[in-house]
C-alpha cells in the first residue's frame, strides 16, 4: 500500500522504520554487513578499517538554499557521495537518514505521523550510496535539537 501526506504508517515508530529500511537497503548476500570480532571489526571475515566524512543533510537539509530546511536533490546526494567514495571514503555517517523527527519535512513529523515524501527521499539516499560503493552510519537518535529531531522530540511526545 502507498502512504501519502499525513496519513498514519503501521508501524511502532520511525525508529523502527529507519533501522528495517537500513538493513534490507543495504544487505545483500554479496555485501555482507560490516561486524564486530572482539576489538575489531570485519567484512566478510577480513579486518574492516574505514573512513569517510559526516554528510548529516542526505536525507533533510539546512544549507540549500542557505537559511531553508529542505530536501537535498538526488543530484546533490550522489554527486556528494560519489565524490566521497573517489576521496577513499568508505563509510558515510548521515544523521537526517535516521534522526528525522518533530519538522514538517521530517519522516516522523510528530508522534505517530509519518511523511511519505521523506521516508522516499531518505530511502533515495540509501540507494545513492549502494551505488556509490559507500556504507552508512545511521543513528536513530542524537542528544541534541536540531533542526532534524532528537531524543526531545520524544521525551516531549
Amino acid at each position: 500500500a502507498e502512504y501519502m501526506g499525513d496519513r498514519p504508517m503501521p508501524m511502532p515508530s520511525a525508529l523502527m522504520a529507519a533501522a528495517i529500511a537500513v538493513l534490507f537497503a543495504c544487505t545483500r548476500a554479496a555485501d555482507p554487513f560490516v561486524r564486530r570480532s572482539g576489538g575489531k571489526l570485519t567484512l566478510g571475515g577480513q579486518p574492516f578499517r574505514f573512513a569517510g566524512p559526516n554528510i548529516y543533510w542526505l536525507g533533510l537539509d539546512e544549507n540549500e538554499p542557505p537559511g531553508t530546511v529542505a530536501y537535498p536533490t538526488p543530484f546533490r546526494v550522489l554527486d556528494t557521495l560519489n565524490t566521497s567514495r573517489v576521496m577513499g571514503a568508505t563509510v558515510v555517517r548521515c544523521h537526517t537518514c535516521g534522526i528525522s523527527t518533530g519538522n514538517l519535512l521530517s519522516f516522523e513529523r510528530a508522534r505517530g505521523v509519518f511523511n511519505a515524501t521523506a521516508r522516499d527521499v531518505i530511502d533515495r539516499a540509501i540507494a545513492a550510496a549502494g551505488r556509490a560503493g559507500v556504507r552508512l552510519i545511521v543513528p536513530l537518535t542524537d542528544n541534541y535539537h536540531y533542526y532534524h529531531g532528537g531524543k526531545f522530540d520524544f521525551t516531549t511526545w
